[in-house]
């Protein structure tokens, strides 16, 4: 399931359910992947901050280093 976002770096999510992985796709056309359980994906999703979101939900998250 893709999802256009409002962030300031961050253009969509994209959500494989089956795989369990969500692709970040930032601003700037690149993209990060990532393991996570369907929970954790909701939180993000709802979340008032994706960008927080993903950094307090995700290991390894670290969208401010893309270039």
């Amino acid at each position: 399931m893709r999802k256009s976002v409002y962030s300031s770096f961050i253009d969509a999510l994209d959500y494989d359910e089956e795989a369990g992985v969500i692709t970040v796709e930032y601003q700037n056309g690149k993209s990060t992947q990532h393991e996570v359980d369907a929970e954790t994906v909701a939180k993000i999703w709802n979340a008032p901050s994706i960008g927080e979101a993903l950094h307090a939900n995700v290991p390894g998250f670290t969208a401010r280093k893309k270039t």
